[in-house]
């Protein structure tokens, strides 16, 4: 047929095919090159024009990327929807960008609308505030309080300043730690000053901690503020309940921190590292308050009384009395653990953690008002520490009792870092740091308690 110049069937077929296949590739290479957002000439010009799309390349500050994104991409989101314009930052592809303190932003779009985001991304160039960064040193002694639990407290100082800050990690736990804060002039100032608030408080308990210290007399000595500061009306009866549960008696046991944070303690009592007793130092001092607690049931009960009327009736295992103290004679809350013989009962003096025997006539019923106050021995023992051989040996002790001022109420700083199932019950495991001396001593796992 002619009108086919001398084509076959199957060479006309092919041509249809082929011609429009290789029109619909060419329109696909074209429109690629012109919609790809990292297209651009070999010149490095700033500005491309290609067809009715323009593509402007920006360097900005690495500073002010983070101006330019916004929270979460809002702020260029923003400028994307408000111009028309295509605005995204080119990704690295290799570290001299970050070296020089610059990144690009390119923008694609129709003419009008690529100078409009231009000029919105400039704005924000402009106006993007001058971050700083500087360092500071910080004892340790402050890190565990500033930083709180999980990092509650450090989140929260940077939510309220606005600037970031930073507290290097590892190395040695007794040395101070390098922290940065970065941020405006302005956020830097007010980041600072709410580190020196934390260390503000912290020096408070401290200083606190130090007053109990020097105001804590030895077990037995008299105080010389009167008990009738601390409203117990001594010469008005009052009694206390008739039975406590063991629920009861349990939620007089003083609480414990906050395993995360250090506090004050004073070492009470020691049968070794292993098990010992410690009293919390609160704020106000606990300890004072203990102090006019026993100063007051020594005052009570050494009166003379008509009758057997403050004597206990009844005696039962559990049961918590007053009970005077084999090597003085002032008075003290104690707790029946068991019976002797020759009517002889085993106390536990339960703000103290000691033991003694006391006759069966020599207990008496405690007030109800001298309950209120927490028991304020708490059973514990030291982390990262065990007896060379299956028993504690006197050296231990001896060395352990020294150098936690057993007894001297001097205060040392105890942090929870475990719990540990023992004989005794399942008791804290304490780190403990002596902070008396110009040198902080960090006393756990050390040898001469493996002995």
């Amino acid at each position: 047929m002619k009108y086919r110049m001398g084509l076959t069937n199957r060479q006309v077929a092919a041509l249809v095919v082929t011609v429009p296949l290789s029109a619909f590739f060419l329109y696909l290479l074209f429109k690629k090159q012109e919609e790809d957002d990292d297209y651009f000439p070999e010149n490095g010009n700033k500005s491309v024009a290609s067809g009715q799309q323009t593509i402007v390349e920006i360097k900005v500050p690495s500073r002010c990327a983070a101006a330019i994104i916004g929270r979460d991409g809002s702020n260029i989101k923003k400028i994307q929807a408000d111009t028309g314009a295509k605005v995204n930052f080119q990704d690295r592809e290799n570290k001299s960008e970050e070296s020089t303190g610059y990144r690009v932003v390119k923008i694609r779009g129709k003419v009008e609308n690529v100078m409009l985001a231009e000029r919105l991304v400039r704005k924000c160039i402009e106006s993007a505030p001058v971050i700083n960064t500087v360092e500071i040193i910080i004892p340790q002694h402050y890190i565990g309080r500033i930083i709180g639990k999980s990092g509650t407290n450090i989140r929260s100082l940077c939510e309220i300043s606005q600037a970031k800050i930073k507290i290097e990690r590892g190395g040695n736990n007794r040395d101070p730690k390098l922290c940065k804060i970065s941020g405006t002039d302005e956020q830097i100032a007010f980041a600072k000053s709410l580190l020196d608030e934390e260390i503000r408080k912290e020096d408070e308990i401290d200083r606190r901690n130090e007053i109990a210290s020097q105001d804590r007399k030895p077990r037995g000595s008299k105080l010389n503020s009167p008990a009738e500061e601390i409203n117990y009306k001594l010469d008005q009866p009052v009694k206390q309940p008739k039975s406590i549960t063991s629920q009861e008696q349990k939620s007089r046991l003083m609480p414990l921190p906050d395993h995360s944070d250090y506090f004050a303690v004073f070492i009470s009592a020691v049968e070794h590292p292993g098990h010992f007793w410690m009293q919390i130092l609160g704020s106000p001092s606990k300890a004072l308050n203990l102090d006019i607690l026993m100063q007051s049931m020594t005052e009570y009960f050494s009166r003379p009384v008509d009758g057997e009327s403050d004597k206990v009736s009844c005696i039962r295992i559990g049961d918590i009395v007053a009970a005077p103290f084999q090597h003085d004679d002032n008075w003290y809350r104690a707790k029946v653990v068991g019976f002797l013989d020759e009517g002889l009962v085993d106390v536990y003096y339960v703000d103290y953690g000691d033991n003694g025997s006391v006759h069966r006539e020599q207990l008496k019923e405690l007030r109800s008002d001298f309950l209120g106050l927490p028991h304020q021995a708490t059973e514990c023992c030291l982390a990262g520490v065990e007896p060379l051989n299956e028993f504690w040996s006197e050296a231990a002790i001896d060395k352990f009792e020294e150098l936690t001022y057993c007894a001297q109420w001097k205060p040392l700083m105890a942090k929870v870092l475990s719990y540990k199932s023992t004989e005794n019950g399942t008791l804290p495991s304490l780190e403990l740091v002596d902070t008396n001396k110009e040198e902080v001593t960090f006393f756990y796992s050390f040898g001469y308690f493996i002995i």
